[in-house]
């Protein structure tokens, strides 16, 4: 990694010893025993290889079917075949030894559905009904996530995702704990702030209430919405699929089930918050913006190109500044980073009313002073639509919070 953008060094948080003196494993190898040198394989490779405890392999797929976000299991894909991955946490945890506790870290990583990740695990395998499963075992995340994660919070363990239509889950329990993966049709959008509308399947008709763009970890009744439906783009008509918990609630003697706590997986049709895709290399704005209260402009090397960025805020004061939005605009784009190993969030309001927030995930150039060095990807780049303004409109952001700096730049308005 690179200190301040400049000092190569390596990542504490992820070296470990190899050898002493020429010496591997040393006289206590931990719970997972005497680990061999990690292979480089295909999927293929590694279902063809014989089960072990003490063989680590390295991986390189695309992440699909999460089935538990605290524990990490999901299945892992790439050219030769697919394997499921039974636990992944964040960093090596001393080799494999089954049934071995998992620290629960995974949601931490920010891996997502889509994403080609490398991870290191160990080949072994379950049977029930009669039936072998061979699974990446006892792992640990290397690199290629695209979130920045969140720790799972108080929504507690949770049981692996339930694929079940509209009509199963309105005759499943009511649970905090059991999550379903639900797939249909949007309809009636009754809240664009905290996404309440009903989801139709072939088999019926379930009201949704809450969702958000990510897993906030776990459901909890009554618990914060982050309000980010709309940043997601759903529109009526949509066919999503949404990950959500099968509560109710009683009104006037009538009981309503409801799919509730849910998060967002895939299917909307509007732009949401992460464009995904590669970066446009074009880092320019098409607005100007007024410096209020600790705000600069900062020279800034992004991804080898000379810009002027918007930094606000300081180590003790959030900042504001100032954007007009002309009339008939319908969207806004921009890039935005918080400063190293301080996440910040970036908030819009037209007078005293919220525009929109968004939080930044931290870059390791958002540090000293200027001029930064910093590479973003696609993830970096936002966009936030909304009905054409009747009117020329001015926005203000800020950061919230305190110590929060955030850095700007590439911000265009249609």
């Amino acid at each position: 990694m690179n200190y301040h953008g400049n000092t190569p060094e390596t990542d504490a948080n992820n070296s470990y010893l190899y050898s002493l003196n020429g010496v591997t494993g040393g006289d206590d190898p931990g719970p997972g025993g005497d680990t061999e040198e990690i292979k480089t394989v295909t999927v293929a490779e590694f279902l063809a290889a014989e089960k072990s405890t003490t063989q680590p392999y390295k991986l390189t797929g695309k992440v699909s079917n999460i089935a538990n976000n605290t524990y990490g299991n999901f299945d892992l894909t790439d050219a030769s075949g697919t394997v499921y991955v039974y636990g992944l946490v964040s960093k090596d945890l001393g080799g494999y030894e089954p049934n071995k506790k998992n620290d629960k870290s995974f949601s931490s990583i920010g891996i997502k559905e889509g994403d080609e990740i490398t991870i290191v695990a160990y080949r072994d395998d379950f049977t029930k009904d009669g039936e072998t499963k061979i699974e990446a075992a006892g792992g640990y995340y290397v690199s290629g996530a695209s979130g920045t994660g969140d720790d799972p919070g108080p929504g507690g363990d949770t049981e692996e995702i339930k694929t079940v239509t509209v009509a199963e889950f309105l005759a499943a329990e009511k649970s905090t704990t059991q999550p379903y993966k639900l797939t249909g049709k949007v309809s009636n959008i009754a809240n664009n702030t905290y996404g309440n509308f009903d989801l139709t399947d072939a088999s019926g008709t379930v009201y949704v209430y809450g969702l958000v763009s990510k897993d906030l970890g776990g459901y909890e009744p009554n618990k914060k919405n982050d309000k980010s439906f709309s940043s997601i783009g759903i529109k009526e008509g949509d066919e999503i699929t949404i990950v959500a918990y099968r509560d109710d609630f009683t009104k006037d003697g009538e009981t309503k089930i409801e799919a509730a706590g849910g998060y967002y997986v895939s299917g909307a049709s509007g732009s949401g918050d992460t464009p995904g895709g590669e970066v446009s290399g074009d880092f320019s704005s098409n607005v100007e913006w007024t410096k209020g209260e600790s705000a600069t402009d900062a020279k800034a090397n992004i991804n080898g190109k000379e810009i002027t960025a918007l930094k606000l805020g300081t180590s003790s004061k959030t900042g504001t500044a100032t954007i007009v939005l002309p009339k008939g605009s319908t969207s806004i784009s921009f890039y935005g980073v918080s400063w190293k190993g301080k996440k910040a969030k970036l908030l819009a309001k037209i007078g005293e009313t919220e525009f929109f927030t968004q939080d930044l995930a931290t870059n390791d150039g958002a540090a000293g002073n200027p001029p930064f060095t910093m590479t973003v990807t696609g993830s970096d780049c936002y966009t936030k639509t909304f009905d054409a303004l009747a009117s020329e409109t001015t926005v203000t952001l800020t950061t919230t919070g305190s110590n929060t700096r955030i850095i700007l730049f590439g911000i265009n308005v249609k």
